[in-house]
Parts: structure tokens; sequence; C-alpha cells
């Protein structure tokens, strides 16, 4: 298959992946160190998978948004979710959606209305979910033509890497009516109209 491939909404694209190899040359010759347990953190990986998924399919970096279509203009902002593959997983588990300052950990989001926390129930129980969601909006869904979600949470090689692009309209159609914030992964892979191996 000939790089890049043009990036489809709702495709679920596998690629197996076996090993991330590090090459080197020392003074006694070449080197090659296995470098696969790094994709395990997301912090060290991040990176790595946002280039894998802008060199798949001809996608640029870009300012405010993970990635711009270099053709069409269109932002992107590129979410991990953990594999119902992987051993940690859990059926129901939801993932993050929304730009990271509406979290705790990332410096909490604050306005008028305070920080973003729940508040001990779900945002809809407190009445508070609209304007949890037009929190979200405002920090990334508005700044986004569409979301690329990829399995790299946790990720291992005993699966394939997978990744597929919904459009921004489809995204806010899934948030969780409990916090906008996030989105089940059953309910968003349940979106795929097609899987293609890479």
């Amino acid at each position: 298959m000939k790089l890049p491939i043009r990036l489809e909404p709702l495709v679920l694209y596998e690629l197996p992946l076996t090993r991330l190899l590090l090459e080197g040359t020392s003074v006694s010759g070449p080197i090659e160190i296995d470098m696969s347990e790094t994709v395990r953190n997301g912090r060290g990986s991040y990176v790595m998978f946002e280039r894998l998924v802008r060199d798949l399919f001809g996608l640029r970096q870009a300012k405010g948004s993970d990635h711009v279509d270099p053709v069409t203009g269109l932002m992107y902002e590129q979410k991990s979710y953990v594999d119902p593959e992987h051993p940690a997983y859990k059926v129901g588990q939801v993932f993050q959606t929304s730009a990271s300052s509406t979290f705790g950990a990332n410096n909490v989001y604050r306005d008028e209305l305070g920080p973003l926390r729940l508040p001990g129930k779900s945002f809809r129980e407190s009445g508070t979910w609209e304007a949890a969601l037009k929190i979200c909006q405002r920090t990334g869904y508005n700044k986004n033509d569409g979301y690329i979600y990829t399995n790299t949470g946790g990720f291992t090689m005993n699966y394939p890497f997978r990744c597929m692009m919904f459009p921004k309209q489809t995204v806010l159609s899934l948030l969780s009516k409990d916090d906008p914030r996030f989105i089940r992964v059953e309910q968003m892979l349940s979106m795929a109209r097609q899987r293609l191996p890479l």
C-alpha cells in the first residue's frame, strides 16, 4: 500500500506492529535495541503515535490541534483509548475526548462557573451538563473539525494499532450523557462502517 492514504471518516484502520527498534552505530559496530516497552507509557509514546498518524494519512503538525490536512485545511485532535483486547479493558469503559485543560491533573479549566469537576454525581444529575458542555466546546470541540481516536492507551503490540476519524458532529452525538468530556469505547467502535488493514 502506498502512503499516505486518504483518511476517511468512520473507517477503522488497523496496522499490525511487531516492535519498536532503536538503531545506531557504536565504536564496535551496528547496534539494535528493542524499545517496544516504551509504547506502553502514554507520555513516552504520545508524540510517536501522532507522527505515525501524520505519516499514514499525509497530515501535518498544527497549532491549536494535533493535525491539519494540508489539502482541505481541516483540523484534527488525536485522542487515545484503551483497546478492548487490552487486559486492563473493562466493558463500558470511557475515554477522554475533551481538551486536557478540562481535567484536574491538567490545570483545571476555570471561568465564571468555577473549575470543571464532577460534582459528586453526574453533570446530568446535578443540572450542570449543558454548562460543562459549553466549557468543553470553548476549550476544544469548537476548535477542531474532527477527532482521530487511536487505541494507544496502555498500548501493547499484542494487537494491531487502530485508529478511526470522526467528524466533530458525530463526536458531539457520542458524548456521555453523564459527563460531556467522555465517550464510551464500545459506542465509538460500533460506528465503524468498515475495517481496513494497512
